[in-house]
């Protein structure tokens, strides 16, 4: 039975190279080794031994010293060169101190005396392996970090806190000269960061504290600065360019400011009435208001009629003229019909003039109602396609799920990846790439129903909500669609490109219960089938 306290238990992922001349000692090895791990290659000589290592690339390297043709130390030494990083043990009857020399200028891992206990041997590979598995580990957590911040469409890095430094960027950052050993105080971010690093509110990362900056000027752009711990020695920055949305927030400033001043200076319509609700006068505005002259307007019970289409409306007007209490405050808009047909927002209200007669205030809103409106759709829907945006994905994927659960019925989400845009931008530019993602979310519309959500993730990621299906084929039959619709030639600047796809699927409730579960098992979908060579699609269920 194994000794679970025995380090070397843990090996058969481990394969090992071992350079013996000795028979003896190569068969000894061999028997005590073989079954404990996952393959055991042997040479006789240095030579060999090197020619094994560029075939089999072994985990460890177990080598004799003194031995024909090239000895140990030299076949390490080149070892070095190919694999610097190579685990190396050597095995020897020497206790000569140049050899020791030699062995630490070449950076050997270990040795071993002889003789030695097989135990002995499994225990220091183990120990390698171990550091050689971390070693990995860690470069691959790397290459995915530096892969994530690469992903951000915004200037993102890794900044040494204590001094300062940026350790990592993306290609955005780098753009704007914020390489990795560039020092922050040299930047145009210098102040929002030393305001970050000097406040106490970052001294514990554990907290989840951030600084955010809103509104900084940098580089010419305006951005909004996010700076989180990542670890007590290592900061997050991000920034978001905010200058467009400025504008725009500018703008519709400017617009609604625009409205108030024609309202301040008299624009407003003004209708008076007398108690009995015959119209006896109306301004300028109000005749532009909703397109009526004095003696086409009658009474109030007959124009509201013709004006505001919405019978629970056109009462609570009637009300409001009739001086009835109301529960709500004295801001009343309603939606009225121009004597053109045109819709309009109307804020209306009264007062009671002396001697009984209605005064009877129109404010022409319809401006900030769309601005609201349109305000709204921004906040929610991707700039470059008009598809729907992370943020309502999320609403339509969690009302979806929970009608699912109501009825009874599968929700499928579709991760979907371009497996070949990045050609586009690299052979016609950034303009062909956002035509050919607008063209893309327009198939992608076409391939599903009209209660599907087709949203952008960003970049050239997609996801699509299929909601009410009765058997996961249904799903399938999707992506099929997709694939084969995304399979047909795009044109552009007169050449032809395939996009392809890579789909992720998973399915509510078999694959979990929330939406970020569902969302990030069909993302490890999608990556498991762009990893097989893309253009297809993968069921969350099916991954090892």
């Amino acid at each position: 039975m194994p000794n679970p306290d025995d380090p070397a238990r843990d090996l058969m992922d481990v394969s090992i190279l071992y350079v013996e001349d000795d028979p003896v000692s190569a068969a000894l090895v061999r028997s005590a080794v073989t079954p404990r791990v996952k393959a055991l290659h042997v040479a006789e000589n240095g030579r060999e031994g090197l020619m094994a290592f560029v075939r089999f690339h072994p985990d460890v390297v177990i080598t004799d010293v003194r031995m024909p043709k090239m000895d140990g130390i030299a076949m390490a030494a080149a070892i070095r060169e190919m694999a610097p990083d190579a685990p190396i043990v050597v095995t020897t009857a020497l206790d000569d101190p140049e050899f020791l020399r030699k062995a630490i200028r070449i950076g050997i891992d270990s040795y071993l005396l002889k003789p030695f206990h097989a135990q002995d041997l499994l225990a220091v590979v183990a120990r390698l392996a171990s550091a050689s598995r971390h070693r990995l580990e860690l470069e691959k957590q790397t290459r995915l970090n530096a892969l994530l911040l690469d992903s951000l469409p915004n200037p993102a890095m890794l900044v040494d806190r204590g001094r300062g430094l940026i350790l990592s960027a993306n290609g955005f950052a780098n753009r704007l000269g914020l390489a990795p050993g560039t020092v922050m105080a040299d930047t145009d971010f210098a102040r929002p960061f030393a305001q970050a690093v000097d406040g106490a509110i970052l001294d514990d990362f554990h907290s989840g504290a951030h600084v955010d900056f809103p509104g900084m000027a940098a580089y010419d752009r305006l951005w909004d600065v996010n700076i989180d711990p990542v670890t007590d020695s290592l900061l997050l920055f991000f920034a978001v360019d905010i200058t467009e949305r400025q504008r725009i927030k500018e703008e519709l400033q400017r617009d609604k400011a625009f409205i108030t001043a024609i309202l301040e200076n008299s624009h407003d319509g003004i209708a008076v009435s007398d108690p009995d609700g015959q119209v006896k006068f109306v301004s300028p505005g109000m005749r532009r208001l909703f397109g009526y002259e004095l003696a086409e307007m009658g009474t109030l019970a007959a124009w509201a009629g013709a004006v505001i289409m919405d019978a629970a409306e056109r009462a609570r007007f009637l009300d409001l003229w009739r001086g009835k209490p109301d529960t709500e405050d004295d801001d009343h808009i309603f939606s009225i019909l121009h004597k053109t047909g045109e819709r309009r927002f109307c804020r209306l209200q009264t007062s009671c003039m002396p001697g009984g007669d209605i005064v009877i205030n129109g404010q022409d809103v319809t401006g900030i109602k769309l601005a609201e409106e349109r305000i709204r759709y921004m906040a929610l829907h991707d700039t470059l396609t008009g598809l729907p945006n992370r943020q309502l994905l999320q609403d339509r994927l969690q009302t979806a799920l929970a009608a699912g659960r109501r009825r009874g019925a599968v929700t499928a989400v579709l991760y979907i990846d371009l497996d070949r845009f990045k050609d586009i931008n690299d052979a016609h530019g950034h303009d062909a790439g956002d035509e050919a993602l607008r063209h893309t979310a327009g198939l992608l519309t076409r391939c599903v129903r009209e209660a599907d959500t087709v949203a952008r993730m960003g970049g050239d990621e997609f996801v699509i909500v299929l909601p009410d299906l009765i058997r996961k084929q249904d799903a399938a039959d999707v992506a099929g669609r997709i694939l084969g619709t995304l399979s047909r030639p795009l044109t552009v600047n007169g050449h032809h490109h395939v996009l392809g796809a890579s789909i992720g699927i998973s399915l509510h409730p078999a694959d979990g219960a929330f939406p970020d579960e569902i969302l990030r098992k069909a993302d490890r979908a999608m990556y498991e089938t762009k990893k097989a060579g893309g253009m297809g699609y993968r069921f969350a269920e099916e991954q090892a």
